[in-house]
């Protein structure tokens, strides 16, 4: 992706030593600000021009140095916060504030949310810190959470509902869910039919059978996540006196309607077969241990 935006910036021919330099750069990149990946997505529409320059160095150059780490955004609320908050909620999302100063109830819950998901299941918490560069709080209560393509490594999140450690936990078990399954399936491709209609057992409407597969995706994370904390934690841990096990109990069922609406419209790819065969197996055990 870097590659593809040296290759897009015009420079003259006498400037390829620049040129040269900056792709030289672009290779030893293994990580990208949504910033940048939301450039990459808009070039069709709006081409680089000879004065980005300086600005791609400076992207290419942090990119080098910086990894992710899933920390509150606290910059201005850009262009690509904006394009992908009108893709996600509505048009008129200039009108929904990024958070910035986190009240002490929201910091409160991150901390809780951030040791309950790390003591449950180290793995995804390494993977949550690997893909996910910022948590973007939005005071926008038609959304509680959610990831955009374009802006690969940002989570929107919604303020309010994110002040229960409860929702939060689960919010970036599931939104991690989404970057890890939208990665994979760059390389090994699930569905065969993946823009095929399907209805959705858990929203109104015929939805793309691609999406259909990230939910069941998403929610085997978020109940595998509540069986493992089961297992670390059952008392005395971060989530005391919240109700978790009614959670788990709802997301098992759910994972379950969803995998039965994929049976009946996926064609898969091998891959997507192995995917199949595990995420049956793991809501299974999930729906047993939610029964014991």
């Amino acid at each position: 992706m870097a590659q593809r935006l040296v290759r897009a910036l015009p420079l003259a021919e006498g400037e390829s030593c620049q040129l040269e330099c900056l792709m030289a750069r672009a290779r030893s990149v293994q990580w990208l600000s949504p910033e940048a990946v939301h450039r990459l997505y808009q070039l069709p529409r709006y081409p680089l021009h000879a004065d980005d320059q300086p600005w791609l160095s400076e992207v290419l150059y942090q990119a080098a140095l910086a990894t992710p780490s899933a920390t509150p955004y606290t910059g201005p609320k850009a262009s690509w916060i904006v394009n992908a908050l009108r893709e996600l909620i509505e048009p008129s999302a200039n009108e929904y504030p990024v958070v910035i100063d986190l009240p002490r109830r929201l910091r409160v819950s991150l901390e809780i949310a951030r040791r309950a998901f790390s003591l449950a299941w180290p793995e995804a918490w390494a993977e949550h810190n690997l893909l996910v560069k910022y948590l973007v709080f939005i005071d926008a209560q038609p959304m509680r959470s959610a990831t955009h393509q374009t802006t690969f490594g940002a989570v929107y999140l919604e303020a309010n509902a994110a002040e229960d450690p409860l929702n939060l936990f689960l919010d970036l078990v599931h939104e991690t869910g989404h970057h890890a399954l939208a990665l994979r399936d760059q390389f090994a491709g699930f569905l065969k039919n993946p823009d095929a209609l399907s209805e959705h057992p858990l929203r109104p409407g015929a939805r793309p059978l691609r999406g259909v597969l990230h939910a069941a995706f998403v929610l085997w994370r978020m109940a595998e996540a509540l069986r493992r904390y089961d297992q670390v934690a059952p008392r005395g841990g971060p989530l005391d006196g919240h109700p978790w096990q009614t959670q788990h109990a709802e997301l098992a069922e759910q994972l379950l309607a969803v995998l039965q609406r994929l049976d009946a419209d996926a064609q898969w790819t091998d891959s997507g077969l192995a995917l199949r065969r595990s995420l049956t197996e793991n809501c299974q055990k999930i729906r047993s241990q939610v029964a014991s």
